[in-house]
């Protein structure tokens, strides 16, 4: 038989709780029943004292089921709902237990309780009305429960694919439920996770160590970066920019900050072809002289050249003849025309005032090039002609690649590879912008993560 206690005992009670004690060290010190104690604690924390002087505490009904209600729905754990409504935990786990097992929160007390109810149909025990309406029915406790196993298999599934990303993710699940005050262990459970997992990751977001600290500064600084030059440097120019603006950071450090944070560059797609057209004979014509040795030691020893064309909004085009240097990679000329004709040509070799003579000019064999008075011009400045063979682009890659990088990484990702809605002027604009751009802030892997403009120097410097 459970033992009563005396309202002086109860008064000793009450002033260990004052002073801070525990039930357990009160229940130890006391010789007295943990769980009677702990009872007595909750209606203290409560604020209830009627303890005290009443010899038996009754549990009131409508509190009980209510806090059932609470647990059935999923918006508090045992320990929290004891302490909000001043009952002890076991009796909140009896009266879920008892709902779910028979329908009805408080069971008649002592031998054959079972029998009892069913001999007098619930009467005595079933709740009022009004608070059978705030519990979670049986049909809604199936669909809680077969929704609760299909997720399980479906997270079974996703296990078997992507086992470590499927628990970061369910350690991230359980952080965000944990802060709505969901049990901890329920969450654990249905989760399959251990509870020191979740505070581990709790702890690490509040207060992250040195190395996340850097890691965040990194993104913020490779996102500037993408964001100037438009997402267009991969990993080794992003390591080699950050290396320029005072950071160390490993690639594959950095693949792995670009891959998280979806700041990874636009690839341009490989385009696989080749074309195969029988060589017609040349007559007088000068033949490949630079024969894809694309390698020079010195400013204007080599340069090359073609045309590209980009579509304008009224339907025209602006064609754009540019100049490159094959030993710095810099654009030495860029003269854009609305016609594809001999002025646009002789344009670009008159904005070729700072190259030095006695150098080699290699083009296409467009009909610019092979024009009679292109080749006297070119004499006149002491230029050596060079001419690709009859449809083969590869003799010509390296201007032919600055075209396609120019499309790729100044037009196509904002106007797509149809017409554009941009006038001749402003097209002008674009191409004068993104040569100054390539010229002065694109670093290049070839030219040891510099500028072409500051490889130029560097070369120009160390001939004198």
């Amino acid at each position: 038989m459970a033992r009563r206690l005396s309202t002086e005992l109860k008064q000793r009670i009450l002033e260990y709780f004052e002073r801070g004690m525990r039930s357990c060290s009160v229940a130890r010190t006391l010789n007295l029943s943990v769980a009677t104690v702990q009872k007595y604690e909750c209606l203290y924390l409560a604020g209830d004292f009627s303890w005290i002087t009443s010899s038996y505490t009754p549990v009131d009904l409508d509190i009980l089921t209510e806090a059932v209600s609470e647990y059935l729905r999923g918006h508090m754990g045992y320990h929290l709902l004891s302490k909000k409504f001043g009952i002890r935990d076991s009796t909140i786990r009896r009266g879920v237990q008892n709902y779910l097992k028979y329908g009805i929160v408080n069971l008649p007390r002592g031998r054959n309780a079972v029998k009892k109810r069913q001999k007098y149909g619930g009467k005595e025990t079933t709740p009022e009305q009004s608070t059978d309406e705030s519990l979670v029915s049986k049909k809604e406790l199936k669909d809680l429960h077969d929704e609760m196993t299909i997720l399980r298999v479906l997270l079974e599934e996703y296990e078997k694919t992507e086992p470590d990303m499927l628990k970061k993710k369910r350690i991230q699940a359980a952080y965000r439920l944990f802060e709505q005050k969901i049990s901890h262990r329920k969450v654990c459970s249905v989760l399959r996770l251990n509870r020191s997992s979740v505070y581990k990751h709790r702890k690490a977001i509040s207060a992250p160590c040195a190395r996340k600290v850097e890691d965040s500064l990194l993104v913020v600084e490779i996102q500037a970066i993408q964001a100037k030059h438009r997402y267009t440097y991969g990993v080794k120019r992003v390591t080699a920019e950050l290396k320029r603006r005072g950071f160390t950071a490993n690639h594959k450090r950095v693949e792995r900050l670009m891959k998280a944070n979806n700041l990874n560059a636009i690839i341009r797609a490989k385009r696989n072809y080749r074309c195969s057209v029988k060589q017609e004979p040349r007559a007088n014509l000068p033949g490949n002289v630079l024969d894809r040795n694309f390698t020079a030691t010195q400013f204007g020893e080599k340069l090359v050249s073609d045309v590209t064309y980009l579509p304008v909004k009224d339907g025209g085009w602006c064609y754009v003849s540019l100049v490159k240097d094959l030993c710095t990679s810099l654009i030495v000329a860029c003269a854009m025309s609305r016609s594809q004709n001999m002025d646009l040509a002789f344009e670009a070799l008159r904005q070729l005032k700072e190259v030095p003579a006695n150098g080699l000019f290699h083009t296409d064999q467009g009909f610019m090039y092979t024009n009679q008075a292109f080749a006297v011009e070119l004499e006149k400045m002491g230029l050596q002609q060079s001419l690709s063979r009859r449809t083969n682009c590869w003799d010509n890659a390296v201007i032919e690649s600055f075209n396609g990088s120019m499309k790729c990484e100044w037009f196509y990702p904002y106007y797509k590879k149809n017409r554009w809605n941009l006038s001749f002027e402003e097209l002008c604009d674009k191409v004068n912008e993104y040569v100054r751009y390539y010229n002065e802030e694109r670093i290049q892997e070839k030219l040891g993560y510099l500028t072409p403009m500051e490889y130029h120097h560097r070369v120009t410097q160390s001939n004198y």
